[in-house]
């Protein structure tokens, strides 16, 4: 697993490609409040843990997929953003470096 850099919201953030996620998913300090949609979705963890995560709709600039993407907000991410297999997002061993 490598860790890559990438942009949020004019941020230099670190991100993660996982192929075990089935969504995006931010560190909560990274979202502003008007990028919360209201809704939720219950996220289950990797320890058979449930929560529940705000859905949020933030612009990233990243190797693995780029522009407005819609994302799940929790506040202990190990990684400011994790890429899990969502539609368009490039495979793992494929990052588009040039983008950084």
């Amino acid at each position: 697993m490598s860790i890559l850099r990438g942009e949020i919201g004019g941020r230099e953030i670190d991100m993660m490609r996982e192929v075990g996620c089935e969504a995006f998913v931010v560190r909560k300090t990274l979202v502003e409040e008007s990028q919360l949609t209201g809704e939720n979705r219950l996220m289950i963890r990797i320890d058979n843990t449930a929560l529940l995560a705000e859905k949020v709709v933030v612009n990233l600039r990243m190797s693995y997929l780029g522009d407005e993407i819609k994302a799940l907000c929790i506040p202990d991410a190990v990684c400011d953003v994790i890429v899990g297999n969502v539609e368009g997002a490039r495979g793992p061993e494929d990052p588009d470096m040039s983008v950084m």
